[in-house]
């Protein structure tokens, strides 16, 4: 458990004689419980999985086995998943999540807008969202997956790109 803030992660591997390498990256904690309204990233998921997570994913922390694939085929079936959170010290309010699926010049292909109403957020003031990704209706090319979620004059968004391709 780590206090909200800003923290760099290295990771080094010695793999063999000769054969080593590191990764340095930021690592951004959010106060989701500070926040009027805030939300997780976009997690995927993919059927049929490529052996990127344990098979039972990770059951504690989220109801769907993650994947790092951004690379589609039209017969992959993608879903997506995001936590909303709201502000831990006050009562919860509905909020509203809207989604969608732009193409490369910016038009939407596809849109969903869902409510979340306020028992639907848990004791620690967060509600999930989930949406299965219309994989099989998109052409071949690159898409910009939006999440939006708003409650009164709040507002959190997060965007994942995608790519739909021929394997």
């Amino acid at each position: 458990p780590l206090k909200p803030g800003r923290y760099e992660l290295r990771i080094a591997l010695d793999a063999a004689a000769a054969r080593s390498g590191s990764v340095y990256t930021y690592v951004d904690v959010p106060n989701f419980a500070g926040q009027p309204l805030s939300m997780s990233g976009v997690v995927l998921s993919v059927v049929p999985p490529w052996p990127t997570a344990p098979a039972q994913g990770f059951p504690d922390l989220l109801p769907i086995v993650p994947t790092t694939r951004r690379d589609f085929a039209p017969t992959d079936r993608v879903s997506a998943f995001i936590r909303v959170y709201q502000k831990s010290n006050e009562p919860p309010q509905p909020a509203s999540v809207k989604a969608q699926i732009a193409d490369v010049n910016g038009r939407v292909v596809t849109s969903d807008v869902a409510a979340l109403e306020a028992d639907q957020f848990s004791r620690n003031r967060s509600a999930d969202y989930r949406i299965r990704l219309p994989i099989d209706r998109l052409t071949l090319g690159e898409y910009l997956f939006s999440v939006e979620a708003t409650r009164a004059e709040n507002t959190a968004r997060c965007d994942i790109r995608f790519r739909i391709a021929n394997r």
